[in-house]
C-alpha cells in the first residue's frame, strides 16, 4: 500500500463526530431521560445527537438496537449516511424496512432498524405474538414526529399502542406546533405515555382549548392562559433548540410577489367563487363542498384547472382528468425571477399535478424534478448534482421534498414557492432545505407567487404568516421558560 493510500485510509477513520456546546447538552439530556422530545430547528444535528444518545447506552449495555421510525427520504439520505459519515457510528449496522428486503432485513441482526410510518402496520404484525422483551429493538426514535400529530390517525394510535414497549423513547421536530396546539399532545403522548397532557385527544381539548362557532364546525382554539399552562406541563419532557441561537445562519428575506390574472381566468374565478358553480371550454366545474371550492380558487390562481366530469356527467378519476389551461401569470413571474437573480440556481415548490406538468412544458430541459428521481441512487445524484452547481432550476412538491435533503451545501439561495399551502411545517420544511446551517451564502431570498387579492393571497398567505408567529413564539417560550427554571 503507497503512503499516499495509507494517508487517504487514516483519515478515512479518524473522521470522530465532536459535539457542539449545545449538542452535547442535548446528549446530556438525554442520557439523564429514558424519554425526551427534542424540538430542533433542523440543521442543528438532531440525527448525530440521537445517534451518539444510542451509542453511550449501547456502550453501557443499557439497549441492544434502535428503531427510527422516519419520511422515506430521512430513511435513505439522511440515516444511512449520517451513520457511516462518522467513526463513532461506523461499527453500527443498520438495516432499512423498505422494500422488497424488508423482511429479509428484519430477520438480520442489526442495531439501527429504519422503517418510515407506512411500515408501521406491516411491522406491528410481525411482531405479534411476541413477547416485548423479544423484540429485537428497544430504543425508539421517532424522527418528524409531527407524522404522528393527530390522535385519531390509524398510524398515531399504533404508535401509541406500540411505544410502551420501548423502555427508551425519543421525539424528535423542528416544527411541533406548525398547524396549531392542537397536534402536541399525540406527539408527546408517544415520549410520557401522557403524563403532561394527557392520552386521550377529548380530556386534552376540554383543558385547553374552547369551541367556537357552529359545533358541527368543530373548530376549536386556545382558551386564555392555555398556553402558559401547556408550557409548563411539557417542559420537563422537552429540550428546545432554535437554529439562530446557536449557529451562523444566512439572512432570510420572505416575501409575496403578485401576479394579476387574465379576464377569462378572472371571469372563472369570480364565478365559481360566487355560485359554486362555472363553465369554461364548454366544461362544467362544480364546487360541492367548501374544500372542493378552495382547491378550484386556488388552482385558477396557479394557472390552470383540471376537468370534474366525462360527457355522459359521471365523476372522472384522478388519473383520467385532463387539465384546462387558463393562464401562465407565474411562469412570467418565475422567468422574471430568473433574470432577476441572474441565473442563479433556484429551488421551486409546486403543490398540484399540473404545476409541474405547466413547468416541465416551459422549461424543457432546464429544470429537474426531484419526484422523478426514483431510487434511493437518483436522488442522492440529484442532491450531488444540485450541490455541485450542475442544476439551474431544481422544483419539487415541499410534501415530499421537505425531509431528508441536505440541498445547502452549494451555496443556493433562491427558492420560490409556485404554489403556497396552509400548512405551514410542510413550508418551512421546505425552506430550510436552503435556509440552515452550512449554506455559505449570506442570505435567502424566498418569493412567494400570490395572486393578488385572491386566495392564495388573502387567505393561504396570511394564514402562514399567522401560524409562523405560533410555532415561534412555541419555541421562544418553552426555551425562556426551561432556562427560568434553571
Amino acid at each position: 500500500m503507497s503512503q499516499k493510500q495509507k494517508n487517504k485510509l487514516t483519515k478515512s477513520l479518524t473522521k470522530r463526530w465532536k459535539p457542539r456546546s449545545y449538542q452535547q447538552m442535548c446528549v446530556d439530556e438525554g442520557l439523564k431521560r429514558k424519554f425526551l422530545a427534542f424540538f430542533i430547528d433542523p440543521g442543528l444535528g438532531k440525527t448525530s445527537i440521537t445517534l451518539q444518545i444510542f451509542n453511550k447506552r449501547k456502550l453501557r449495555g443499557q439497549v441492544k438496537a434502535m428503531l427510527v421510525v422516519a419520511p422515506l427520504n430521512p430513511c435513505y439520505m439522511t440515516w444511512g449516511p449520517e451513520i457511516k459519515e462518522w467513526t463513532n457510528f461506523r461499527r453500527f449496522k443498520s438495516v432499512v424496512l423498505h422494500g422488497p428486503m424488508k423482511e429479509a432485513n428484519l430477520k438480520k441482526q442489526a442495531d439501527i432498524y429504519i422503517i418510515n410510518p407506512e411500515g408501521l402496520q406491516w411491522l406491528a404484525t410481525k411482531l405479534k405474538g411476541k413477547r416485548k422483551v423479544n423484540w429485537p429493538f428497544d430504543m425508539l426514535v421517532v424522527d418528524e414526529s409531527s407524522k404522528f400529530k393527530s390522535a385519531d390517525s390509524s398510524r398515531s394510535k399504533l404508535m401509541h399502542k406500540m411505544a410502551p414497549a420501548f423502555p427508551y423513547r425519543y421525539i424528535l421536530n423542528g416544527t411541533p406546533v406548525a398547524n396549531g396546539y392542537m397536534g402536541l399532545m399525540s406527539q408527546m403522548r408517544i415520549v410520557d405515555q401522557g403524563q403532561s397532557l394527557g392520552a386521550k385527544i377529548t380530556y386534552y381539548r376540554q383543558k385547553y382549548f374552547e369551541q367556537y362557532g357552529k359545533p358541527e364546525w368543530r373548530m376549536f382554539k386556545l382558551s386564555k392562559g392555555a398556553d402558559k399552562r401547556i408550557m409548563k406541563k411539557i417542559a420537563p419532557f422537552a429540550v428546545c433548540l432554535k437554529a439562530e441561537d446557536h449557529v451562523d445562519m444566512p439572512k432570510v428575506n420572505m416575501y409575496p410577489r403578485f401576479i394579476k390574472l387574465n379576464p377569462r381566468s378572472k371571469k372563472l374565478y369570480d364565478e365559481i367563487e360566487t355560485e359554486f358553480f362555472a363553465e369554461i371550454d364548454n366544461k362544467e366545474l362544480i364546487a360541492e363542498s367548501a374544500s372542493s371550492l378552495a382547491t378550484k380558487l386556488h388552482q385558477i390562481c396557479n394557472g390552470s384547472i383540471y376537468e370534474d366530469q366525462d360527457p355522459l356527467g359521471k365523476p372522472l378519476p384522478s388519473s383520467k382528468r385532463k387539465i384546462i389551461s387558463l393562464h401562465s401569470e407565474k411562469l412570467s413571474a418565475l422567468e422574471d425571477l430568473i433574470d432577476e437573480f441572474n441565473g442563479k440556481p433556484i429551488l421551486i415548490g409546486y403543490k398540484f399535478q399540473h404545476d409541474k406538468t405547466t413547468l416541465k412544458n416551459h422549461f424543457k430541459n432546464k429544470i429537474k424534478f426531484f419526484d422523478d428521481a426514483k431510487t434511493e441512487q437518483q436522488k442522492v445524484k440529484l442532491q450531488k448534482d444540485w450541490n455541485a452547481g450542475k442544476i439551474d432550476l431544481l422544483a419539487g412538491n415541499p410534501q415530499s421534498v421537505g425531509h431528508g435533503l441536505n440541498l445547502q451545501k452549494g451555496g443556493a439561495s433562491v427558492i420560490c414557492m409556485y404554489s403556497i399551502d396552509h400548512d405551514y411545517e410542510i413550508f418551512d420544511q421546505f425552506r430550510r432545505r436552503l435556509y440552515r446551517s452550512g449554506n455559505s451564502a449570506n442570505s435567502v431570498s424566498i418569493a412567494l407567487l400570490v395572486a393578488e387579492g385572491l386566495y392564495d393571497h388573502m387567505v393561504i398567505y396570511p394564514n402562514l404568516v399567522k401560524k409562523k408567529g405560533v410555532q415561534d413564539s412555541f419555541m421562544d417560550r418553552l426555551i425562556a421558560y426551561r432556562n427560568s427554571r434553571k
